[in-house]
């Protein structure tokens, strides 16, 4: 008997967590089920214990790549404990050995690939590792396996893409910060000498400018233990549930920030929701696991609520209609794929609009931010530079 950490939805919405002894995480499953509960994931403990020892989780690159050949290789016909430990001997990298050979392990004691996975829950999702347990009993494990690499690779482009369009802004403020810092630590005081031997009243911009530089090089180590106590009280305030939910409201409040955060949830739901349905996974289940893709507590609660209503007999389309991360036009996306049959699809198509989206409202911002920064760096150094020379000219003059 071993120990299973699960997590669950009760027929109200409500989140369940819990650890159960079992013989197998088909057990637990079996378990919750007769409760009324519907698992959202189920994971041993043992082997989610050695997850967080000294080996570091694989690369996500060669879990994608791990996924691809699996499918292959059973798409091939290849028993799929002899396709583990093929793909095994040739992994790159140990984190990945290592993570195989307890596949092996679970496997050979005739465990469930499901069940492995769900021991990496930094490595694969709840979707995943649902889509990989009903694929087992319906017998398709190859095609979900094919669909969830695609996934990963849809999911990687578009971070890839996020990150190329931030790269150009990081390098501006890193500039911007170089600029300042080498301004206050070396120019500046420089001149402190020589307003110093003129002896002649400074202006104020440049009392202001002389009194900052002092107290970076003075007391810098000061500064910088302090924002690192605050940049660490910040986060671990954040990291509570209480003030990240706070946090996430108000980001939502913020006209762009909010846009896109409803439309990124948008696409993780919808796209979560699509595989899981094609998967096989019943859509009260799939429903309750694809909320907590959205990423925010309140779309999370939104999509309990949809879940309460579907398991009353609503459509998910009228269930939907109060969520806040779908507009009127995904609402009746929905609610025609439902008739036609084909909701699937019709999510999949909201996810891929919802991601155009998301990308066109990023490079609006950036199109402000960019100029911004440029325009931020010129008053900065234009006001160092003019309160530096504007004493040196007005007594320039006053001597003439």
């Amino acid at each position: 008997m071993a120990k299973f950490a699960y997590k669950a939805r009760a027929l109200t919405g409500h989140a369940v967590e819990g650890v159960l002894e079992a013989e197998s995480d088909r057990a637990v499953s079996a378990h919750l089920a007769g409760e009324g509960l519907f698992p959202v994931f189920i994971r041993a403990e043992t082997a989610a214990a050695s997850e967080s020892g000294a080996i570091k989780a694989p690369r996500r690159s060669d879990v994608g790549q791990f996924i691809t050949e699996l499918a292959e290789l059973l798409e091939a016909g290849v028993p799929i404990l002899d396709a583990i430990r093929s793909i095994r001997s040739h992994a790159p990298r140990r984190e990945m050995r290592a993570m195989l050979e307890t596949f092996d392990t679970t496997l050979s004691e005739g465990g469930t690939l499901s069940s492995a996975m769900a021991a990496y829950p930094r490595v694969f999702s709840t979707v995943e590792v649902s889509l990989v347990r009903a694929a087992e009993k319906g017998g398709f494990l190859a095609q979900v396996l094919t669909r969830i690499a695609g996934q990963r690779e849809h999911l990687a482009e578009a971070a890839g893409a996020v990150m190329t369009a931030l790269a150009y802004p990081s390098v501006l403020v890193f500039v911007l910060l170089c600029v300042v810092t080498i301004l206050l630590t070396f120019v500046v005081p420089k001149f402190e000498s020589l307003f110093a031997d003129m002896g002649s009243r400074l202006p104020l911009p440049t009392l202001i400018l002389l009194s900052t530089s002092k107290l970076i090089i003075s007391y810098w180590y000061v500064i910088f233990l302090a924002l690192a106590a605050a940049g660490v009280g910040i986060y671990n305030l954040f990291t509570r549930e209480k003030w990240k939910r706070r946090l996430q409201d108000a980001a939502l409040d913020v006209p762009l920030v909010g846009d896109v955060l409803r439309r990124f949830a948008a696409s993780r739901f919808s796209r979560s929701l699509a595989l899981m349905l094609e998967g096989g996974v019943a859509m009260s289940d799939a429903l309750a696991m694809a909320g907590a893709t959205t990423g925010l507590y309140s779309f999370t609660e939104q999509v309990d609520a949809a879940l309460v209503k579907v398991r009353d007999g609503s459509r998910l389309a009228d269930a939907l209609k109060g969520a806040g991360f779908l507009n009127a036009s995904h609402v009746e996306m929905i609610a025609v794929a439902e008739k036609a049959g084909n909701l699937p699809g019709s999510l999949s198509r909201i996810a891929d609009r919802a991601d155009k989206a998301t990308n066109a409202a990023i490079k609006r911002a950036l199109a402000v931010i960019e100029p911004g920064l440029i325009v931020l760096m010129a008053l900065i150094v234009g006001y160092v530079v003019l309160s530096l020379l504007v004493p040196i000219f007005t007594i320039s003059a006053a001597v003439r």
